[in-house]
């Protein structure tokens, strides 16, 4: 987008953005326009997001082996009880299919309203899941979370793997 550009060309790379990460963010963002793209002018953005989701996940297949698993995945929470772009009642949450390990999510509550995520069977595998929150507004998204397992109004409940922190 031209916002997107005209924002990135204010920032000095040698400051913010190690060297060594370099091709990493310009991945991310040659997918960020690709996706928009590709949604330019389709009725049909969850087409467009099911091609970017099954890319994503060749790559983790490609990158980690038959059956992908992370080392560490760390996750902030929202007020909401959101993680990892799993929005509270969005359905995402819900896809317990342990041969999909990407989505895509439409019209995310928070911006930008097109994202891709892991889906909760991928972050299971996880040998390390770290969720972090802080602050007084998000305690009783928290207690929501401790409250029900695999709540689907609080997808952070849905946090797993070999060993779960909370931070």
């Amino acid at each position: 987008s031209p916002e997107l550009v005209a924002l990135l060309m204010q920032v000095d790379l040698d400051k913010t953005i190690p060297a060594e990460l370099y091709q990493a963010v310009a991945e991310i963002l040659a997918f960020v326009y690709y996706l928009e793209r590709e949604a330019k002018g389709k009725n049909n953005l969850d087409a467009v997001l099911a091609e970017a989701a099954a890319e994503y996940q060749r790559e983790l297949t490609a990158q980690l082996g038959e059956n992908p698993a992370l080392d560490i995945a760390m996750f902030g929470m929202g007020p909401d009880a959101h993680f990892a772009s799993l929005f509270p009642d969005h359905g995402e949450s819900e896809i317990a299919d342990p041969h999909v390990l990407v989505a895509g999510v439409r019209d995310s509550p928070k911006p930008p309203p097109l994202r891709l995520t892991l889906t909760v069977p991928m972050i299971a595998r996880s040998k390390h899941t770290w969720v972090f929150t802080s602050e007084t507004r998000k305690a009783d998204a928290v207690k929501a979370a401790f409250a029900q397992r695999d709540n689907p109004h609080a997808p952070s409940s849905y946090a797993d793997g070999e060993e779960l922190l909370w931070l």
